[in-house]
């Protein structure tokens, strides 16, 4: 039987070796959902910035790392950490709340309805759905890994995640009202509305989609199917 360790394991025990004194104070992890990690909305400082963050909320509902602390775990200045958690704040992935004379305190939102994750990764859904006739796989991937590049950096992209924006902000009020009073018809109500909204505008991207792989590919494309709306 091979006792050989997949990269995986091996990772694991890197990051909770007990017995390297030069590990001593990089000894803990978490786990990274891909999600995150490749997510289309953000740029690789804004990850690095966000898992940072991560990194010092543990289980907590909130951290204070300064923007000093986090730049020099970085490696980067501190203009650059204020910038990117600016960008992370508009883009829903966290709050800050600034209390005068003291060490901003962070929040994360609920990372599984960020509109920047779910755009993220609808466009990920339909690159392994999405189907051609005539084209070899290995070009097929290129010219569709292509094709979705040039989406998702266009301004029809930013658009649709204009547009989500506004409905998260609005699915986060309904729900939490709703959560304080579950008897509430109004709220309940206004909830499923957003959720609505949510589901078109998605189905719109998802046309939005179709239309650039067609004009692309010609006739030889299968439409993706929209998603159920009921």
């Amino acid at each position: 039987m091979s006792t050989k360790k997949g990269i995986f394991e091996r990772m694991i025990e890197l990051a909770s070796d007990k017995n390297s004194l030069y590990y001593i104070s990089n000894k803990q992890y978490f786990p990274l959902p891909l999600r995150i990690s490749r997510c289309r909305g953000l740029s690789s400082q804004e990850k690095l910035v966000l898992m940072e963050l991560l990194y010092c909320f543990g289980d907590n509902d909130e951290a204070f790392p300064s923007i000093e602390y986090l730049a020099f775990q970085l490696d980067v200045d501190d203009k650059t950490v204020s910038k990117n958690i600016r960008k992370l704040i508009e883009k829903k992935f966290i709050s800050v709340y600034k209390a005068p004379n003291r060490v901003n305190r962070y929040y994360i939102h609920l990372l599984d309805s960020n509109p920047s994750i779910t755009l993220s990764e609808l466009t990920l859904w339909f690159e392994k759905t999405v189907q051609t006739r005539g084209i070899p796989k290995q070009d097929l991937v290129s010219q569709v890994h292509k094709e979705l590049r040039r989406v998702t950096e266009s301004e029809e992209y930013t658009s649709f995640l204009s547009r989500l924006m506004i409905v998260c902000v609005e699915l986060m009020k309904g729900w939490n009202e709703y959560c304080k009073r579950p008897e509430a018809f109004y709220a309940k109500s206004e909830y499923d509305k957003w959720c609505r909204q949510e589901r078109e505008i998605l189905n719109e991207y998802l046309d939005y989609l179709n239309q650039a792989m067609t004009n692309k590919f010609g006739n030889n494309i299968r439409i993706v199917q929209p998603l159920v709306t009921d």
